[in-house]
């Protein structure tokens, strides 16, 4: 009897999982990794926006592209880009100035990657709405 009340229990188990699935793993290539930073960040007016990318196992290339896509208003402020190597303390490595266009973009590659947390601070001024997307680029392997 309790073999058979394991049986059902397991079925009805299997049967759950099997009508509402499990969701998908998403691997990347062991040699690289891309991904964009953005949800429902938007600048309105004086506003900070932070994306931080972390590179972790091995990756020795690390790309960055600050983007920034102008939704009404006058476009002003800049993106900075700093690296760190505990996620809390960053020196300031470059920047990009936002101008009044309808999209503003610089990339940013740093080879060797000698730092684990890479992180683009977006600061606007005035009176604008924009949307600010960070891409980036984790390689291994990579020929110095």
């Amino acid at each position: 009897m309790k073999n058979l009340l394991f049986i059902l229990i397991l079925f009805t188990g299997l049967a759950a999982n099997a009508q509402f699935g499990i969701p998908a793993t998403i691997t990347n290539s062991p040699s690289t990794a891309s991904h964009t930073h953005h949800g429902i960040d938007t600048c309105i007016n004086a506003d900070t926006i932070t994306h931080i990318v972390t590179a972790t196992a091995g990756y020795n290339c690390v790309t960055l592209q600050a983007t920034t896509t102008k939704v009404s208003g006058t476009v002003a402020g800049k993106a900075y880009v700093y690296y760190g190597l505990d996620g809390t303390n960053y020196n300031l490595v470059d920047s990009l100035t936002l101008a009044d266009v309808t999209t503003n973009f610089k990339t940013f590659a740093y080879a060797p990657a000698e730092f684990v947390y890479y992180k683009i601070v977006y600061i606007t001024s005035g009176t604008q709405k924009c949307k600010p997307k960070t891409l980036y680029l984790l390689r291994k392997n990579v020929n110095q």
